[in-house]
């Protein structure tokens, strides 16, 4: 997915007409490639009503609003329907609590158990200086540094926000955001870090087709290699994040709570 489409205006939640419209904040799991839509600043679904749900495509919206892969392809019609209604509960359930988001700590120990940090070490032959094994070296070498693989058609070092093409000048860890974090896309690249299966858990409300699990597939993979994600896939090799989706998902949440800082 291409991360700045990820939007509310990718879709429209409404009661009756347009003019009854709800605000829908969107967040976008890179790891199963799913994109959430949750109400925010005030907007709440009334008990016992009707709504309506449009998915913008787009190539049907004037502003160009709606949901694009990567390489800039746009949502096309397919056998999922693009507008349904659904009729809320008539009784409000309790919001989930939480999850505590995980910690630098938490990113170091699975960098480091998953093999990572045996290349990418504080020492000074590292492979382009990255270091893996300790705060200070995601502090001082890979939060919001730009990856060297990454800057191949911008000015070196340079992180850039809305580049013409995605992953020109993206930076390793780009705090805030998994899905702008040229690390997690190399990690993605290698199955092993989906687990033994393949990952065929779910973290969200809608279970996963029969059959389908989160791995990427192969033709996916290379159309990543080819895009932007350069090199070999973390950790190189047959090794591997021991923990699977757990240890992948951790990571992004330690990306997506990332003040920039890691100590």
């Amino acid at each position: 997915m291409l991360p700045n489409t990820v939007s509310r205006n990718a879709i429209s939640v409404f009661a009756g007409s347009t003019d009854n419209s709800l605000f829908f904040a969107a967040t976008y799991d890179v790891v199963e490639r799913v994109v959430a839509f949750r109400s925010e600043y005030g907007s709440e679904l009334t008990p016992g009503v009707v709504y309506e749900v449009e998915i913008t495509l787009p190539d049907k919206d004037p502003n160009g609003s709606g949901l694009r892969a990567f390489d800039g392809a746009s949502l096309e019609k397919g056998p999922v329907p693009l507008k349904w209604t659904f009729r809320t509960a008539r009784v409000a359930q309790a919001p989930a609590p939480a999850a505590q988001p995980a910690t630098c700590a938490d990113a170091v120990r699975i960098l480091a158990r998953g093999g990572c940090a045996q290349c990418h070490t504080g020492s000074a032959d590292a492979p382009f200086g990255l270091a893996l094994d300790s705060a200070r070296g995601l502090d001082e070498t890979a939060i919001a540094r730009v990856a060297h693989e990454a800057s191949t058609w911008a000015t070196p070092g340079t992180a850039l926000d809305a580049p013409p093409r995605f992953g020109t000048g993206m930076p390793l860890i780009d705090p805030g955001s998994p899905s702008t974090s040229y690390l997690f896309y190399k990690l993605l690249e290698n199955p092993g870090n989906f687990g033994p299966d393949g990952g065929c858990a779910t973290a969200h409300s809608v279970a996963l087709p029969p059959g389908q699990c989160l791995v990427a597939s192969a033709a996916e993979r290379a159309r990543l290699a080819d895009w932007f994600v350069a090199g070999d896939p973390m950790p190189p090799g047959h090794a591997a994040l021991p923990g699977g989706v757990a240890d992948l998902q951790s990571l992004a949440s330690f990306i997506q709570s990332s003040t920039g800082q890691c100590q």
